[in-house]
């Protein structure tokens, strides 16, 4: 049941993010003050699949998601009181626009050749999770991305690791 409960949490995640403008939600699956752990490591990925490129992309989020909670007072540590992982779904995307120049006081001259331009671009959610001890989800951040150009995604997926790690309330 708590895998299911999870699967419908990222589920309405997903939907929330993509109805808002791109924005951070988090939410805690205990009381802020019930989270207790001073040490983080991630979970091991398998990393067999991957290209280099996308070998290096994930050390680099793990990096910013580490920045992130080190600066929060939380020690990288193996074994650790809890295991961060992330996750980033992607898929591709269109939008058209068409426009008839020949559209004159709501006359339509259809013998006339519309203008379509065809925007291509990825777009997905990115999801950082921290679990206690016990596998339990303690927490749970994403945020919806956009991306219209490869130069641009690398820094865009490492501003939104430490926006969405950023957004996780630390200890007292």
């Amino acid at each position: 049941m708590n895998k299911w409960f999870v699967k419908i949490c990222f589920g309405f995640l997903f939907v929330l993010a993509g109805c808002a403008s791109s924005r951070v939600v988090s939410f805690y699956f205990e009381d802020e003050g019930q989270i207790h752990f001073k040490t983080f490591s991630f979970y091991k990925r398998d990393v067999a699949a991957l290209n280099p490129t996308q070998v290096r992309m994930d050390s680099l989020i793990e990096s910013t998601i580490s920045e992130g909670l080190i600066s929060k007072g939380y020690k990288l540590d193996y074994p650790s009181d809890a295991y961060v992982s992330f996750q980033i779904t992607t898929g591709n995307t269109s939008s058209s626009q068409v426009s008839n120049p020949y559209y004159y006081r709501r006359t339509y001259y259809p013998y006339y050749p519309n203008d379509v331009s065809v925007t291509n671009y990825k777009e997905g959610i990115f999801l950082i999770e921290i679990y206690n001890q016990k596998d339990k989800l303690i927490w749970q951040g994403s945020k919806t991305f956009k991306e219209r150009s490869s130069k641009d995604i690398k820094l865009l997926l490492l501003q939104d690791a430490a926006e969405i790690i950023g957004s996780f309330k630390f200890r007292s």
